[in-house]
């Protein structure tokens, strides 16, 4: 019997905090400030206190979760989301950091519970067409 494949859309687990940060964009030097509330290797949730488009450019300043040390990064805005509750929850991507900071905060990071799926993962059906089809690539 044939098994459908899952989509792989993430390559590390999200992991759960919730730290305070300093968030500026970069256009116009605004102040978006904000908590972060999950990370992963590749980036975070924030919080945002103002509302924020993707694309966005971002400087971010925080400490380490569970540390002291203090960490600054680029980031990109991938996603946005917008409740009543939290004014902007941001997907962001990492895009420049320092390879001393970088693995400060990746050591932090590893030692953070990770965060529980709330779904299971899609399918991938042109993957599985592909496999019973014969056209699956070796």
């Amino acid at each position: 019997m044939f098994e459908i494949p899952d989509i792989k859309r993430r390559t590390s687990p999200r992991r759960l905090a919730r730290v305070q940060c300093e968030a500026v964009a970069a256009e116009g030097f605004t102040k978006v400030g904000g908590v972060l509330r999950d990370f992963s290797d590749e980036g975070m949730l924030l919080q945002a206190q103002v509302p924020l488009v993707r694309g966005e450019e971002l400087y971010l300043s925080f400490r380490a979760p569970q540390s002291s040390q203090w960490v600054s990064l680029v980031a990109r805005v991938t996603r946005t989301h917008y409740s009543r509750k939290h004014a902007c929850l941001a997907g962001i991507t990492i895009t420049e950091m320092d390879s001393v900071e970088r693995s400060i905060l990746m050591g932090a990071v590893s030692l953070l519970p990770e965060r529980p799926r709330k779904r299971n993962a899609a399918r991938d059906y042109a993957a599985f067409i592909a496999e019973v089809s014969g056209y699956a690539a070796e």
